[in-house]
């Protein structure tokens, strides 16, 4: 914290030296922080040396990793991490890994680093890829899901949204999941926009109401370059988080915010007319968003709006004609 540059540049290479795991606390909240780019990758190095001595349980270790990975803000930042994952014989390790398959640009470590796991771990130990996640559509039918009908339908294992010109929209409206009000999970999908205009996304822990209406949490997805991987509360604060920010609300409501990663380097790894794979993760008072493997935003939220549950739903809002697909949706429930 030193104002003296040539002082914090000292610090952070003797942190990065440490011989010790006492000093992986500090080396994470470097990796966290918006320090420099040196000084980052110097903490990120350490704390990966630091976190393959062995010295921590296992799962003090895997929780170092979940900072580091929420920290990662480049492709040769995640392959550090998987270099030293892969040496963490355990099934959590396994899982964290394999949840890098969706990132193009680090699949082939992440592979080598799933195998690595697999060798060292006890025969029959091997998680399934899909033994925690639970499917929540069927792919043929709208059951446990509730919306207007004249806008929502299944077709070819999808969820389709759309707004056509003979029936469009006065209000938002949603198609909601009636499983339940999850608090802490993880949801996954795949969505495609077929359409050159659309606006849509995902309501978490939201508050259900008359009409298919609902308000919340909205980890968003549209055409428009900057929206998909911002979070929005519908019906609320408005914008909580762009993207490549975390965000954190205090008790009383007031915001503080840094950035981890660049919005526009985000959108190049968003497909606006493909099909892309959403990840949301509810934890405590936490929400983070990652669209193809890469980390959107994070907000930390102990605000009094704060909400620890509510519905899952699909978004349609108002404007021109629009069509969304919806398909392998699955949620995980975190204890």
């Amino acid at each position: 914290d030193d104002e003296d540059e040539a002082v914090r540049d000292a610090a952070v290479r003797a942190l990065a030296d440490w011989p010790g795991v006492e000093a992986l606390d500090a080396l994470a909240g470097i990796v966290e922080s918006p320090s420099e780019p040196v000084h980052r990758t110097l903490a990120l190095r350490g704390a990966v040396r630091l976190l393959r001595t062995d010295e921590l349980p296992p799962q003090e270790t895997l929780a170092v990793y979940d900072r580091l990975i929420g920290a990662a803000e480049s492709a040769n930042d995640r392959r550090l991490i998987l270099s030293g994952l892969s040496d963490v014989a355990h099934p959590d390790a396994w899982r964290k890994v394999h949840a890098f398959l969706d990132d193009d640009e680090v699949q082939a470590e992440a592979a080598l680093a799933l195998e690595q796991i697999e060798e060292a771990l006890p025969p029959g130990s091997t998680p399934d890829a899909d033994d925690e996640f639970v499917a929540i559509f069927d792919g043929e039918t709208l059951d446990d899901w509730a919306g207007e009908p004249d806008h929502w339908r299944v077709e070819d294992g999808h969820i389709i949204g759309d707004v056509t010109e003979d029936n469009p929209l006065d209000v938002n409206t949603f198609l909601i999941w009636e499983g339940g009000e999850p608090a802490d999970f993880e949801l996954t999908f795949r969505y495609r926009i077929d359409s050159e205009w659309a606006n849509s996304g995902v309501q978490v822990r939201s508050e259900r109401f008359e009409n298919y209406r609902v308000r919340g949490y909205q980890p968003d997805i549209a055409t428009d370059d900057w929206i998909t991987g911002i979070l929005f509360e519908e019906l609320g604060r408005g914008i909580l988080a762009r993207r490549g920010q975390r965000v954190e609300f205090d008790e009383d409501g007031e915001r503080h915010e840094m950035r981890f990663a660049d919005e526009d380097d985000l959108g190049e790894h968003i497909h606006p007319h493909d099909w892309n794979h959403y990840h949301v993760i509810a934890e405590g008072n936490r929400i983070e968003t990652r669209i193809n493997g890469h980390r959107m935003h994070e907000i930390i939220d102990n605000s009094p709006d704060a909400r620890r549950e509510g519905v899952i739903a699909f978004q349609l809002h108002t404007g021109p004609p629009m069509t969304i697909r919806f398909t392998d949706i699955a949620i995980k429930e975190l204890p």
